[in-house]
Formats: C-alpha cells, structure tokens, sequence
C-alpha cells in the first residue's frame, strides 16, 4: 500500500454519508436477493474504511492514509493501543463473532460487493456484527472531531 495525503474532516465527513446511506438500506426490508443488501453491504463497508483514514489522517502529523480498500491491513496500520481500545468498545457490545475474526471476514467486503450483478462468486455478510465492529470505529472518530 502506499500513503497518499487527506483531509481528516472531510473524510469523516464523507464516511458519515456511507454510513448513513447503509442505515437507510437497512431499513427497507434487506433479505438475501435485495438490492438493497449489497448497497448496505458496499456503503458500511466504504464507511468503514474512511473512517480507518480519516484516524491515520488525524495521527500523522502530514495528514497520510494508507491507499487500498483492504480493512484489515488499514487496521493494522494503526497504533496497537487504538486497536484494543476499538475492540474494546465492540466487545463491550452484543455481538457473535469476535472483532478479529469479523474484521478478517469482511476485509474485502467493498471490493467483493460493489459488482454484486457480476455474480463474481458467493457473498457472505455478517450485518449485525459487522455493523457493530463499523459502529465502534465510527465512534472513535467522533471521540477526535471534537
């Protein structure tokens, strides 16, 4: 991957409008076959990622973001100490899988969604813990807009 230069605020801000357009594909009626699931699936994921730059934006003295839609490796491009702090937050909450083995789940979500029609191969989701894990990111970025 390489470092590229951003703008913490907007990115956060951009990363709210995924966010927010996932919330609202949740809320009309997902199943299986609805388009409406691979919106949400694409939009959280792509929120999740902004929200991982816009934390390496806020910790590098010259604004840089690791390039790359992979969500496991923006992870492990921050600070040991933040990442327990996030799983922290995402184990204090429901959920069935662990934040590694969700995290590692759906690293390519973006990627393996966003052509959905293609039929590039089988799609899995876990919405509701994949969900909280993107929560608990985003919740940590809003600790730092101030």
């Amino acid at each position: 991957m390489s470092k590229v230069y951003g703008d913490f605020k907007l990115c956060v801000a951009e990363a709210n409008a995924f966010w927010d357009v996932a919330c609202f594909c949740q809320h009309k009626n997902i199943d299986m076959v609805s388009p409406y699931l691979i919106a949400f699936s694409t939009n959280l994921a792509f929120s999740a990622e902004l929200y991982l730059k816009a934390i390496s934006i806020y910790l590098s003295p010259q604004n840089e973001f690791e390039k790359g839609h992979d969500l496991q490796k923006l992870f492990d491009c921050l600070p040991s100490e933040l990442q327990n702090e996030i799983k922290d937050a995402y184990n204090r909450e429901f959920h069935i899988h662990d934040f590694m083995t969700i995290l590692e789940q759906h690293k390519d979500t973006f990627n393996d969604w966003r052509y959905g029609f293609a039929g590039s191969g089988s799609l899995s989701i876990h919405s509701t813990d994949f969900g909280t894990l993107v929560r608990c990111i985003k919740n940590y970025c809003e600790t730092l807009v101030g």
